[in-house]
């Protein structure tokens, strides 16, 4: 009627059973040599089937997204926990020291403040002599949650070993650190764990000591923890 061709028009009828048939409809203008209408040409193509491999196909991808993204999820949940400690969710030894020789490395590179801490509960045993290891595991916990509560999410809070902990301190000064070493002292100190007072002793050591590797700094803040035991 408008003299312009259609290509792939959508046409849905329903056959003699009440089933449902797609048809892609191409119609084209039929002329003489004169150019003038002497009527049209249309064609049906049945594309019923086609139709259904595209709905099955776009299921199928939808499905395989839906997958991709749970096998993501839980590639994430994996990584997580490979990273953590299981009782704790601090970072483990081995993540720990991954994380640190970055901000390390980063630190020397940029003559940024770092400072790290080294933490233990005082007379760990006895509390697992008196009130079992049931117990002392929910103190190691509280003690955990109370590292993770003092300090900044760009901090890295681990635990290095039994009732020990190790805090690294980013773009802080020693006397910064030596700040949040006392407040983290005192909050284990008023704190309940578990229905456990428990104490706290603490290291801390710097980069302003000039040291060249992590484990120097880890070293230092660690005697200086034995020496606050060894002091009371």
């Amino acid at each position: 009627q408008d003299g312009k061709e259609r290509k792939g028009a959508s046409l849905s009828l329903r056959n003699r059973h009440g089933g449902k048939i797609k048809l892609a409809v191409n119609a084209a203008m039929v002329t003489d040599n004169k150019g003038k209408c002497r009527g049209s040409l249309v064609t049906f193509d049945d594309i019923t089937q086609l139709e259904e491999k595209n709905f099955e196909l776009s299921d199928l991808v939808e499905k395989l997204q839906l997958s991709q993204d749970e096998i993501q999820a839980k590639s994430q949940e994996l990584e997580f926990l490979a990273n953590r400690d299981p009782l704790t969710l601090c970072l483990n030894r081995r993540s720990l020291a991954l994380k640190f020789d970055a901000l390390f490395t980063q630190a020397k590179a940029d003559g940024a403040h770092l400072s790290c801490l080294m933490v233990d509960i005082d007379f760990f045993k006895s509390v697992n002599d008196r009130y079992g290891h049931a117990t002392g595991d929910q103190v190691i916990k509280a003690v955990a949650d109370v590292l993770k509560n003092c300090t900044r999410d760009t901090d890295l809070v681990g635990r290095y070993g039994g009732e020990e902990f190790c805090v690294v301190l980013p773009n802080l000064p020693l006397v910064k650190a030596i700040q949040i070493a006392e407040r983290i002292r005192q909050t284990i100190e008023k704190k309940s764990c578990s229905g456990v007072k428990v104490t706290s002793s603490l290291g801390v050591s710097s980069l302003e000591s000039k040291v060249n590797k992590p484990d120097e700094l880890i070293d230092q803040a660690d005697k200086a923890l034995y020496a606050a035991k060894k002091s009371g």
